[in-house]
């Protein structure tokens, strides 16, 4: 019966990132792993900001990279992070994010012994904080999970 309840424990522990805090297993610590914001500019670069939480020590890991917008899809870097149905309304935005495959385990590089979990593609919906002659940058406010 130990086995079986582990065996369920170590199944879950394969979590999905969110901002929520609904990933958080009482028994691996506190873990967060989250984008906090998506920064698109005019001269073909890009930055975003991943803020990953383990054990209450706060990281950032910042993807600093160009993009190319090609059939509604902005690609950063090198299969790093695709972001497509980008709509504007004001200081508002919604998109698709989707973490690419070159991405890699970043929160490793960050935290060695964080638990395992997947990076799974979500809807955003965002808010404009700074101005600039880009698409700007844009806090995200709310994740809603998409399939793969």
């Amino acid at each position: 019966m130990k086995k079986l309840v582990l065996l369920l424990l170590l199944t879950n522990v394969a979590l999905s990132c969110s901002k929520d805090g609904s990933n958080i297993d009482p028994h691996l610590g506190d873990f967060i792993c989250t984008v906090d914001y998506v920064e698109l500019k005019n001269n073909s670069s890009a930055k975003i900001k991943f803020d990953i939480s383990y054990n209450g020590e706060e990281e950032s890991y910042i993807v600093d990279e160009n993009y190319e917008f090609s059939n509604d899809t902005y690609s950063v870097g090198d299969e790093l992070v695709n972001i497509n149905s980008f709509v504007i309304n004001g200081n508002q935005a919604t998109f698709n994010f989707y973490y690419g495959s070159n991405l890699g385990a970043f929160c490793k590089n960050i935290f060695n012994a964080i638990p395992p979990h997947n990076h799974d593609p979500f809807g955003a919906e965002a808010e404009k904080t700074e101005s600039d002659k880009g698409v700007g940058r844009w806090k995200i406010k709310k994740k809603t999970p998409m399939s793969n």
